[in-house]
């Protein structure tokens, strides 16, 4: 089946499972699609568990890319799981293609690296030779 509704914790019918669904709960309160925060709190769940493996020698700071709108929902699960405090949103990229979503996301999280580009092509973008050579090139300019 599919890893949704599962969690780091455990198979379904786990105390993890329960947890994921009581997220299920607690998301119809805020307005946010049940299947969406439930989707979320796993992701966080597994970053959290990603971030306790010590990086690698010589390995710079972590950096999130995340897929968001305006909500940041993404983003609340995460905080919210402590993956990322609230310090750390200066190193957290975000495409979106609607430059009124990436205003609004900029505005909510002053600090976030917000770019009118799919994911996609924001990729494509910061893999050709021309971005990697281009003097003081990097993601926090």
């Amino acid at each position: 089946g599919s890893g949704v509704g599962r969690s780091a914790a455990g198979p379904p019918g786990s105390r993890g499972r329960r947890k994921i669904a009581g997220a299920y709960r607690d998301s119809a309160a805020r307005g946010e699609p049940p299947a969406k925060a439930a989707v979320n709190a796993w992701l966080a769940k597994l970053a959290v568990g990603a971030l306790r493996t010590p990086p690698r020698p010589g390995g710079g700071a972590r950096w999130s890319l995340l897929l968001e709108t305006r909500e940041l929902r993404t983003l609340a699960a995460l905080r919210s799981e402590g993956a990322l405090g609230e310090g750390d949103v200066g190193r957290v990229v975000v495409p979106n293609p609607c430059e009124a979503e990436c205003a609004a996301m900029a505005e909510a999280a002053p600090g976030l690296h917000t770019f009118a580009a799919s994911s996609h092509g924001l990729l494509e973008d910061l893999a050709a030779p021309a971005a990697l050579a281009a003097p003081g090139a990097s993601l926090a300019s």
